[in-house]
């Protein structure tokens, strides 16, 4: 994906699950970025109440309990999304389970700690088991 015009790239902790044990009708993915310390920058969506395929839409506030949130991407904006504030739109183009096999583009805004709006552009996570 890119923050802003910036490349991010997940190098580690890749993970994709779709009605995994524990949430009926989830999707969850989630990658990170950099040293495994308390530097660590994670990213994650899961979208809830979904069946499948389709396209998703999750703001602040969404019914189904949907959420984004980008954590540690500077010393200063340690939380984006989250309760801080999401607005994305999600495309999952393949959700199946046993074995897991993902696909999902996303693109939208983040709200940081600090109230700066990220722009996410070009977001595409690819998970298979």
């Amino acid at each position: 994906m890119y923050i802003d015009g910036i490349e991010w790239t997940a190098d580690h902790g890749l993970f994709g699950a779709f009605h995994p044990p524990g949430y009926e009708r989830a999707l969850l993915i989630a990658g990170a970025r950099g040293a495994k310390d308390r530097n660590e920058q994670t990213m994650n969506i899961n979208l809830f109440g979904i069946n499948g395929p389709g396209h998703y839409v999750i703001r602040n506030g969404n019914p189904a309990g949907s959420v984004a949130q980008l954590t540690n991407y500077s010393p200063e904006r340690f939380i984006s999304g989250s309760m801080m504030g999401y607005d994305l739109i999600v495309e999952v183009s393949v959700a199946q389970t046993n074995p897991a096999h993902l696909e999902a583009t996303f693109s939208g805004s983040l709200t940081g700690n600090d109230d700066v709006i990220m722009q996410i552009s070009d977001g595409r996570f690819s998970y298979r088991e």
